[in-house]
């Protein structure tokens, strides 16, 4: 495939990982939304009388793409950039949105101010209107363009 992703020329699926944890062992583990576990893959408990527990604010969606000539599938981040390009980085002057915003849902194709390090990490200091968002730079991704599917 690619590097750009063209989404009028591929046919794509979201997929959602998310972060579980098991509280017989009280391990962290991951699987796919909708396609869950039968038994912890670090105790191997079956999960027959309980559901294990879910980290909410751990989650990552990436895309299935399948190059609708080729058939050759990729999975890429939300924003279309392939996962190992070690290359990509949200840059000042980027429309962006925020995945798994709770407190400024609107966050939404906003433009990236600048980025710094800040309190051990970095973080993406987001302009909406006249005021600047401090968002961490992990949660922040380039927003498709119009027209793309989501």
């Amino acid at each position: 495939m690619s590097k750009i992703i063209d989404f009028y020329k591929t046919s794509n699926m979201a997929i959602e990982i998310l972060e579980m944890y098991c509280d017989i062992c009280e391990s962290p583990f991951h699987e796919l939304d909708g396609r869950e576990l039968d038994c912890c893959p670090k105790c191997e408990h079956p999960f027959v009388s309980y559901t294990p527990g879910q980290n909410d604010s751990d989650r990552d969606t990436y895309l299935l793409i399948v190059d609708a000539v080729t058939g050759v599938p990729a999975v890429v981040r939300r924003d279309g950039k392939p996962m190992l390009d070690k290359g990509y980085e949200v840059k000042p002057g980027d429309i962006v949105n925020v995945v798994d915003e709770i407190q400024f849902p609107f966050l939404k194709k906003v433009k990236v101010d600048h980025i710094e390090w800040h309190r051990g990490g970095w973080y993406a200091k987001l302009r909406f209107a006249d005021e600047l968002y401090t968002i961490p730079l992990e949660r922040v991704v380039l927003a498709p363009k119009e027209g793309a599917e989501q």
